[in-house]
């Protein structure tokens, strides 16, 4: 179980920086998710950690050992990458015994191992098909099995269920957790999917603009991201414009305008000393769907567009002329479209507009 350290690594293509200053760790054994917006530069701490692109400052170590000068072949990783790389003149079953035949491993043991793996994700029908025979879904199957077959010190994952249909990347999180977790295998996954960090990953690395900006338990950036990046990289949120006033009563984040109409006026009480100098400042108002509960007693009005099928139900909400995703309670029956709610809201995280930094 080899830890992977990135100290203040930096990468330049073609005098374009893509990663700056990237430190961060990555425990051994633990499954990591490196998350963030397009372009963010995730793909690049992987190929950094791979040795895929040449580092112009900082050091990256697998397992304590300094990697400059390392090939990629022999820094004891697999990669699995977005688009499937497969051998075509070979059967899944040769792909998949690829790297246990490069070790050269005994027959009857690779031929165990290949066995054992393809009953594990479910393709003992495709052996003895290749590539040109399989979809899409199936070849990035098959590519993420012939990763684990050879136990890696540090496996790789660059978007791996981008190609899969809905339905077969529920099943594959499901299975990769399981042989990650089965193998310990030190695993990083670049990924822009919440529900692929959220599900899979016990530590999240969250890349802006080429510099890691948050690190921490998938837990503690979902409930106190760092940044709206962060925010909107783990999860759902509904994302309200506000304006710090003083009212009466005492500080309040206030959008749209003063109205009787619950569709166009919005106001949520603040306690915080921190906006009591930022009278007027415009700030973003990030909730989560968990943490808007509908409550005929809740002190923000909203009026349903939609009811959504599922456990919990949520809604579909307008307020303060923009949209809110609230939760509807067990045992509460669901208003119709048009309604108009009460609606509680048990926490916030406010974020600077400009610089879009968390206020705390």
């Amino acid at each position: 179980m080899a830890e992977v350290d990135l100290d203040g690594v930096g990468v330049s293509i073609n005098r374009t920086t893509m990663l700056r200053d990237v430190t961060a760790h990555v425990g051994g054994g633990q499954f990591a998710a490196v998350v963030g917006p397009s372009g963010s530069g995730k793909s690049t701490v992987l190929r950094a950690i791979a040795g895929l692109v040449p580092i112009s400052t900082g050091v990256v170590s697998i397992g304590g050992d300094d990697m400059a000068g390392i090939a990629t072949n022999h820094r004891d990783l697999a990669m699995v990458f977005q688009n499937p790389a497969l051998f075509p003149n070979r059967s899944v079953r040769r792909n998949v015994a690829f790297p246990l035949e490069l070790r050269h491993e005994a027959v009857d043991e690779i031929r165990q191992r290949v066995d054992a793996e393809a009953r594990a994700m479910r393709i003992e029908g495709l052996l003895l098909k290749r590539p040109d025979e399989l979809s899409q879904g199936e070849e990035q199957l098959v590519q993420i099995v012939r990763a684990f077959v050879r136990v890696p010190r540090v496996l790789l994952l660059d978007e791996p269920f981008a190609s899969l249909d809905p339905g077969l990347t529920v099943h594959m999180r499901r299975e990769i957790g399981t042989l990650q977790a089965g193998y310990g295998v030190t695993t990083v996954m670049a990924t822009n999917d919440p529900d692929d960090a959220m599900t899979l990953a016990d530590w999240l690395i969250v890349v802006e603009r080429g510099t890691v900006v948050q690190s921490g338990t998938p837990s503690d950036v979902w409930l106190t991201p760092a940044t709206l990046g962060a925010a909107i990289s783990t999860g759902p949120l509904a994302i309200i414009e506000v304006t710090v006033a003083r009212r009466d009563h005492g500080l309040v984040l206030t959008a749209g305008a003063v109205s009787d109409d619950p569709s166009t006026s919005f106001t949520h009480r603040v306690a915080a000393p921190t906006f009591a100098d930022r009278i007027g400042d415009r700030m973003i108002l990030g909730v989560r769907p968990a943490h808007a509960v509908i409550d005929a007693r809740g002190p923000v009005r909203a009026v349903v567009d939609r009811v959504l099928p599922g456990q919990p139900l949520t809604l579909w909400c307008r307020c303060g002329g923009q949209s809110l995703t609230a939760t509807l309670e067990p045992g509460v029956a669901a208003p119709a479209r048009g309604e108009v709610v009460g609606v509680r809201i048990e926490h916030v995280v406010v974020f600077d507009r400009l610089t879009e930094l968390a206020i705390t």
